[in-house]
């Protein structure tokens, strides 16, 4: 009986122990390897978590989450992901491109038209050529353009945030 239950137990933290270190890598991988897409970044990590489980013989096959984190039954998966998380659920579509963030390599004129390209894509070039004007302090403004004034500084900091 001991031996039963420590089975059950061990099978369980081997599971947890398998999904944790696959959802940490794929959401590792889609955020720091540019141009990598989400089935390269599922394939990456299941064989990079898979020697960190152990043996995977305790799990009931029919697990349907156990089986996802491994990339099988992916037509099940699609539809658990959708339902869990709509923006996996986007982003693991065939269709889904996963930006990628032009990276200053030495060559100014070649990333500055890379960078205007994407900036111009993303709808922040505006921002960068014009910038935001700061009303004077005695200017009281509408509602109307305390919304566009916010508007354009949160593109701002958009703006900023892909170039630093």
């Amino acid at each position: 009986m001991v031996s039963m239950v420590l089975c059950l137990v061990v099978g369980q933290s081997t599971a947890d122990s398998y999904s944790k270190c696959y959802e940490d890598c794929v959401v590792d991988c889609l955020y720091t390897k540019p141009g990598k897409t989400p089935q390269g970044c599922m394939r990456l990590c299941v064989g990079q978590c898979s020697g960190s489980s152990g043996s995977t013989l305790s799990v009931h096959e029919d697990d349907t989450r156990y089986f996802c984190n491994i990339g099988r039954a992916t037509s099940v998966c699609a539809k658990l992901a959708a339902k869990e998380n709509p923006t996996a659920a986007i982003m693991a579509s065939e269709n889904y491109v996963q930006p990628s963030i032009p990276r200053f390599d030495g060559h100014y004129d070649h990333w500055s038209m890379l960078m205007e390209n994407f900036l111009r894509s993303k709808e922040y070039w505006q921002i960068i050529e014009v910038g935001v004007a700061e009303p004077a302090e005695n200017v009281v403004l509408t509602a109307t353009q305390k919304t566009e004034l916010e508007a354009l500084k949160l593109k701002d900091l958009k703006a900023k945030n892909y170039l630093f």
